[in-house]
């Protein structure tokens, strides 16, 4: 064990009242938690996961990307970074799909028909 990470242990067990590997759990936790979201997004909007996960650009993925982003940071812990290396994605296209997400209107969209249908069926799952 070397210097830095004695140190960083020592910090975590004192400062925080937890340890490393118990954070690096919780970080697997979130990433099994996105995996669910992607998979239940996938189910009720009728986009495959290899296409959530794709570069492609087509309006219809789009959405159902960003959907899985927005309650992907809705839903865990993690961070812009971590949701973006679990989605194969820069931190700031997470902070743009939030942005977007948090802008829309309330009414009964097919957006927020679409994740209140994922949310009901991630709680059922």
């Amino acid at each position: 064990m070397t210097v830095l990470s004695k140190t960083l242990k020592g910090y975590f067990d004192t400062m925080l009242g937890t340890s490393l590997t118990s954070y690096k759990v919780s970080r697997q936790e979130g990433f099994a938690k996105v995996e669910k979201i992607i998979f239940a997004t996938s189910k009720v909007t009728g986009v495959s996961i290899s296409d959530i996960m794709s570069r492609r650009r087509d309006p219809k993925l789009v959405q159902a990307r960003h959907i899985v982003m927005f309650l992907a940071h809705e839903l865990t812990t993690l961070s812009y970074v971590s949701i973006g290396k679990a989605m194969d994605r820069d931190h700031t296209s997470i902070m743009y799909a939030i942005k977007k997400l948090n802008n829309r209107g309330r009414g009964k969209s097919k957006v927020n028909t679409d994740m209140v249908k994922i949310k009901q069926l991630l709680d059922n799952g």
